[in-house]
């Protein structure tokens, strides 16, 4: 799930902890190729219950201020 409205995910992403792989993507996270602990949670994002992992284990636009979590 896009969100176009930059604020509201800095929002979502500083007051969550978990991610699925589209909404990651789909609001321009990188993974790093690594492997990282998956589970089934609620997104952040969308809310639905699906795989997810740490919102830190993304690599983020600078902009959005995200760490990953190596970082």
């Amino acid at each position: 799930m896009k969100i176009e409205d930059q604020e509201e995910l800095k929002k979502k992403l500083r007051g969550g902890y978990f991610i699925c792989f589209d909404c990651a993507k789909d609001n321009g996270a990188k993974s790093d190729g690594g492997c990282h602990t998956c589970s089934s949670q609620d997104c952040s994002v969308c809310g639905e219950d699906k795989i997810c992992n740490a919102i830190t284990d993304w690599h983020w636009p600078k902009e959005l201020g995200v760490g990953y979590i190596w970082d």
